[in-house]
């Protein structure tokens, strides 16, 4: 059952998810990339939300989601034809059953393991086999 703390910290982070593609833009033509990665991650984290997981749980996954989409965009950035491409092609070209990318500089043992566990369940939600 989902109680209200739940509903009301799901409708929050869903609600950030709009500046997600600015926040993500190292120049402005990274922004219609980044709306089309948010809109393909849009359904996951709205199942994550309505699955009663616990508003740090919520957290933990919206944060590493936003990661995932800021390491697309970046790497997306240095090969201009990527720009161009799905929002959801580039999801599943970066997740898989062992995790997503690594995080460019900045990210603990504990932080990778985290963000692979976030983009393993993404890869799941997204189709990819069990």
């Amino acid at each position: 059952m989902v109680d209200s703390t739940n509903n009301t910290v799901g409708e929050k982070l869903l609600a950030e998810t709009r500046d997600w593609p600015e926040r993500w833009q190292g120049v402005g033509r990274d922004v219609p990339l980044g709306r089309e990665i948010a809109k393909a991650m849009l359904l996951f984290l709205r199942h994550l939300v309505a699955s009663g997981l616990a508003p740090s749980t919520l957290r933990r996954h919206f944060g590493n989601a936003w990661l995932l989409g800021g390491e697309i965009v970046r790497k997306a950035s240095l090969d201009p034809p990527a720009l161009t491409a799905r929002g959801v092609n580039l999801l599943l070209e970066q997740v898989g059953d062992d995790g997503g990318p690594l995080l460019h500089g900045y990210a603990t043992e504990e932080e990778q393991r985290s963000f692979d566990a976030t983009c393993r369940r993404l890869w799941r939600f997204l189709g990819g086999k069990h």
